[in-house]
């Protein structure tokens, strides 16, 4: 389904910018959207799609980077935050490898 403000040309052949396009994660007609722009997660899952975020910061779902951010924690070298999306509802955890850099003498 496409996004409810998509103006119904295919993207691939628009020469205009795009308001739309920039601002959801997916292209206006990419049949894994919803009405509202949010992604059909389950669809979307394990095709080859390049809408989806694994970046820190953002939302995996929406693309959103208006995450709020609840308990934190250290595991070994793993650091993670949990995290609900302000615009989509989604939640999960942002999990960082943590790494020796270096010694610092006082």
């Amino acid at each position: 389904m496409a996004h409810k403000d998509w103006c119904g040309r295919p993207c691939s052949d628009c020469q205009n910018h795009c308001r739309l396009d920039e601002e959801i994660p997916c292209s206006p007609d990419c049949e894994n959207l919803n009405e509202d722009g949010s992604r059909e997660t389950e669809s979307c899952k394990g095709a080859e799609c390049d809408a989806i975020v694994d970046e820190a910061g953002e939302c995996p779902n929406c693309g959103n980077s208006e995450l709020n951010y609840g308990k934190s924690g250290l595991v070994g070298e793993v650091y993670s935050y949990e995290w609900a999306c302000g615009q989509c509802g989604t939640s999960g955890k942002e999990v960082y490898n943590l790494e020796f850099a270096c010694h610092v003498l006082n």
